[in-house]
């Protein structure tokens, strides 16, 4: 048998500590966790404009700094102008840089135009240099030429460029702007829909999990939309309709994904077969032992033994397949310091390497997506997980050899430093592995 575990991106768990869930009434409203991150980070950065001016009113710091930025960067980040623009007028330094992107940049990076407006009209710097750039630079580079000319305009002509002027009876008809679509941006590549079609494969099975929304849990945002890209890969791959069970949302239930591995998988898969199992949600780390969770749509991190999976038991029930190999791809991680992952109410982020239970032998291969004590990321522009949306793009034939193969080598060489690179603009890290003795060997054949 070979068991290919193509991603293991079960990453780092987001930490539900009193300081990181927004819901609670923290006795210090100003209390954080071991990065800095406020109750008013985490509002701000969700949108809650109710809970941003309760926290504000209760004396939160409109200027905390944390690993990722001010409460008005995180806002900015996520593109929600009303919270921009509350805390700017609570306070908020507009131009603060600290450990990651100025406000104005984060307009600039994401192509939000009325973001940008707003910060310019609120006073922002269109001359802000950042890593070398200015805005307009920025925004260039990522080919978002709207918000380009947006602050060029405000820099020749000032504020009231900017600003809609309300139209008078007497005043002439205002020229008709080209439709948005002409103006719009180059949008990345779309992994969605892949562009192949390979010969079909009846005899292999797939088993794609995605939970994006849980039932006690914070959202793992774009879990969802990466287990349905992966599926329709899967299609594309060959793979019949009627043998891939998709299991998402509230069906994604420990019962269900326990049933679907431990029973379904084996009474269908042949020798012959290739199985796929994909994962993308939250993971969870046992805080006494370190032991390794997938967390299903109605699992809690209180009571990880009886309603979360054991990675040790995914993996001894996937290797009794009588399958020819065996792709798993999970996209999550363990750290407990943020990103796809979970720990008890109250507990710390763990400071140890989680126990996977994973040692890569003979025909398997692993490929992670984050090491164990870093987070993984998303990508807002395409709306996926940053290693998911890699991995596809490098599966859809960017990583291909001259011999049109993908092989898990050449797509490790793609996906690592495209991971790194899109990590490193949001100022952290994260690293993907490959663990294999079948590098070399053919995932694809285009």
């Amino acid at each position: 048998m070979r068991i290919q575990l193509l991603s293991l991106s079960l990453c780092s768990l987001l930490s539900l500590s009193l300081a990181g869930c927004v819901g609670s009434r923290p006795r210090d409203v100003n209390s954080s966790d071991f990065r800095g991150t406020t109750q008013l980070h985490i509002a701000a950065e969700a949108g809650d404009l109710d809970m941003v001016r309760l926290l504000v009113s209760k004396g939160a710091n409109v200027n905390a700094s944390s690993w990722s930025g001010t409460p008005l960067g995180r806002a900015a980040w996520r593109g929600h102008v009303d919270v921009v623009r509350f805390l700017a007028e609570k306070g908020a330094d507009l131009n603060s840089i600290g450990n990651t992107r100025p406000a104005i940049h984060w307009a600039a990076y994401f192509g939000y135009t009325d973001l940008a407006r707003t910060l310019l009209d609120l006073g922002a710097d269109p001359n802000l240099v950042h890593r070398g750039l200015t805005p307009i630079q920025h925004a260039e580079r990522r080919k978002h030429l709207p918000v380009a000319r947006i602050i060029r305009d405000y820099i020749e002509k000032g504020p009231v460029a900017v600003r809609p002027q309300p139209p008078t009876p007497s005043s002439a008809p205002a020229p008709v702007s080209p439709p948005a679509e002409a103006h719009a941006s180059p949008a990345l590549p779309d992994v969605d829909k892949p562009s192949y079609k390979l010969a079909a494969r009846p005899d292999d099975y797939a088993l794609v999990v995605g939970v994006e929304g849980y039932a006690k849990l914070p959202a793992a945002s774009f879990a969802e939309k990466d287990a349905d890209a992966v599926k329709n890969h899967l299609s594309a791959m060959g793979i019949p309709p009627r043998n891939i069970i998709h299991l998402k949302g509230q069906a994604a239930t420990r019962g269900a994904l326990q049933g679907y591995i431990e029973e379904w998988l084996p009474k269908n898969v042949k020798p012959e077969s290739t199985v796929f199992f994909y994962y993308s949600g939250h993971g969870a780390p046992d805080p006494k032992t370190g032991e390794a969770y997938l967390v299903p749509w109605d699992g809690d991190p209180m009571f990880l033994q009886s309603t979360a999976y054991p990675l040790k038991q995914l993996y001894s029930s996937i290797g009794k397949l009588t399958a020819r190999e065996v792709i798993l791809a999970l996209d999550s991680c363990f750290s407990g310091a943020g990103g796809r992952s979970v720990l008890p109410e109250g507990a710390r982020p763990l400071v140890i390497k989680t126990d996977t239970g994973i040692a890569p032998e003979g025909n398997v291969t692993l490929f992670t997506a984050a090491s164990g004590d870093e987070i993984t990321s998303t990508l807002a522009e395409a709306s996926h997980g940053v290693f998911t949306y890699y991995f596809l793009r490098g599966l859809s034939g960017e990583a291909k050899d001259s011999s049109g193969n993908v092989t898990a080598e050449g797509l490790y060489r793609y996906l690592r430093p495209s991971v790194q690179d899109e990590a490193h603009r949001q100022n952290r890290e994260q690293t993907p592995g490959l663990f294999s003795a079948r590098k070399g060997a053919p995932l694809l054949k285009f």
